[in-house]
């Protein structure tokens, strides 16, 4: 066939060389439809409740998610440093009118900015968001460290308003639930929670 195209005259070369492209992309065509026939024959064969139906299946059913994330989605980020934190804290700040140093520290101590921890008692994030305190604070994924600070100094927002803008009181109801502080008209005498506001309230004049 080599021979044959370099001893046709060039005018005819082209179109015989295109007509030879042509049959090998049918002849690739046929063997793709001849394979997707191949893997599609359990479909047909097989009912929902066999295992090498189900096991196919699921394969096959990853295929276009696995395609989606490989060419379209971003990859899942890292953690975020402690210089995005801060920006974050200070556009919370600003945004709910509370001292990003306050935030800052309630993130140190709560957290120590592990953005994935997760509390024995379910605290959630950065700032150790409770779910149903994130719901209240219209937070839809407490897990997102931006959305948890947000969340976190809204929250803290309404802790002040509540308790006349007493920044221990605040704190204290922040880690014990402002129930609680009511109850004892001041910082409930738990070793933690004492703990808590004394670590925030240091972080926090230091950091003014």
């Amino acid at each position: 066939m080599d021979r044959l195209i370099s001893n046709t005259p060039r005018r005819f070369a082209g179109s015989l060389s295109r007509r030879q492209g042509q049959r090998s992309f049918r002849n690739m065509c046929v063997k793709v439809l001849c394979g997707l026939m191949v893997l599609s024959l359990p479909l047909f064969i097989a009912t929902p409740s066999n295992a090498t139906y189900q096991s196919f299946y699921s394969i096959i059913s990853q295929i276009p998610q696995a395609l989606r994330t490989a060419l379209f989605e971003e990859k899942p980020k890292g953690p975020p440093t402690r210089q995005e934190i801060w920006e974050g804290v200070l556009s919370a700040s600003k945004q709910y009118n509370v001292k990003a140093s306050l935030v800052w520290a309630v993130i140190a101590v709560g957290s120590d900015f592990d953005s994935t921890i997760v509390s024995p008692h379910g605290a959630v994030g950065l700032m150790q968001l409770m779910p149903s305190t994130a719901q209240e604070m219209g937070i839809q994924n407490p897990h997102d460290p931006i959305e948890n600070i947000v969340g976190g100094t809204r929250y803290l927002r309404y802790l002040l308003d509540r308790f006349d803008g007493d920044k221990k009181l605040a704190i204290a109801a922040y880690r014990a639930g402002p129930s609680l502080v009511e109850r004892y008209k001041g910082v409930p005498p738990r070793k933690s929670t004492r703990q808590f506001v004394e670590q925030v309230m240091y972080i926090a004049n230091q950091a003014a």
